[in-house]
């Protein structure tokens, strides 16, 4: 046991800063590690919620945010050729109705055809 103690107490005496810095790196990478385990668990346990449909959203976000298929969002919108870039409201000053209209329809699609939601894992 005494030469690990006598090969710190050489690393000490002819590298102190080195020392120094080497204890503040392992302490900094310990604590930003616990960070991150943190903020990730708390992140996985968020429940699965999209946001709610708003008029700037493009049928593609809308799309990836409730797990569906664009194509089956723009046959319920009745767009059959969707330019991806357009967002709601531009489509449906497109068809010529209001854009509530246009969300209405769409959650009403989205209640039906919308997969379950996962539960957070550990519940």
């Amino acid at each position: 046991m005494a030469k690990p103690l006598a090969a710190l107490h050489r690393l000490w005496v002819h590298h102190k800063p080195t020392v120094i810095m080497m204890v503040a790196a392992i302490a900094a990478a310990i604590f930003f590690g616990v960070q991150v385990n943190d903020r990730g668990r708390d992140w996985r346990d968020r429940p699965a919620e999209a946001a709610p449909i708003e008029p700037w959203m493009t049928v593609r976000f809308v799309a990836r945010s409730y797990l569906v298929r664009p194509a089956l969002i723009s046959d319920a919108i009745g767009a059959e050729k969707i330019r991806w870039k357009l967002s709601l409201e531009e489509l449906a000053a497109l068809q010529g109705r209001p854009v509530e209209d246009l969300i209405a329809d769409l959650e009403a699609f989205l209640a039906e055809h919308r997969p379950p939601r996962r539960e957070p894992r550990g519940q």
